[in-house]
């Protein structure tokens, strides 16, 4: 997918660093599964860390964005994914595709305005235009402005997210002690 824009080097190395992010989310659920409180810290540090390294690549080839912008939607990915993992691990099947579905159908959204709202009528106008080179240049427009609208999106989910974790941490504080979430009882996440 990057190569014919970036060349075989950087494709390569950003497919070597996502297959390590998604090993290590396989090693931190193994761990999670065991019960190996020491091993998935370990583990979530490499995580982060891996995370880290794609922030910093996708920063480097879309100057657009900062690697702080990338890095931050990398670490609440990592949250989430976290968080629906713990939740599967603990039998909490209700809440585990009640997350699942808030992510599908955020990225379901965005394919159909991608398609619905900015490529079809581009296809028109940009013909009607530029002629054939409208076609082409359609495809490219439909996707920057579904990338823009991806960040607002996402934005508003992790505002959400960041709602419903500080009623969880409140409800922790007031009735347990502070541990990792997958240690904690089904019933603080299940109804």
């Amino acid at each position: 997918m990057l190569e014919p824009f970036y060349g075989e080097e950087k494709a390569d190395h950003f497919r070597m660093l996502l297959t390590e992010h998604i090993q290590i989310g396989g090693e931190l659920v193994n761990a999670s599964k065991d019960h190996n409180q020491k091993a998935a810290d370990c583990i979530r540090k490499k995580w982060y860390a891996n995370s880290d390294k794609i922030a910093k690549f996708l920063a480097c080839i879309n100057p657009c964005r900062s690697e702080s912008t990338w890095r931050d939607m990398l670490y609440d990915h990592l949250k989430m994914t976290e968080k629906e993992a713990a939740l599967r691990l603990q039998g909490c099947y209700e809440k585990d595709i009640e997350i699942f579905d808030k992510i599908e159908s955020e990225a379901l959204f965005l394919g159909v305005m991608r398609w619905a709202v900015f490529n079809i009528p581009m296809l028109f106008i940009l013909n009607k235009v530029i002629g054939m080179y409208g076609l082409v240049w359609s495809q490219l427009l439909a996707d920057i402005l579904t990338v823009a609208l991806s960040f607002y999106v996402h934005r508003r989910f992790i505002k959400k997210e960041n709602l419903n974790r500080e009623s969880t941490q409140s409800f922790l504080n007031k009735n347990t002690t502070e541990r990792p979430f997958w240690l904690l009882g089904c019933s603080m996440f299940c109804n």
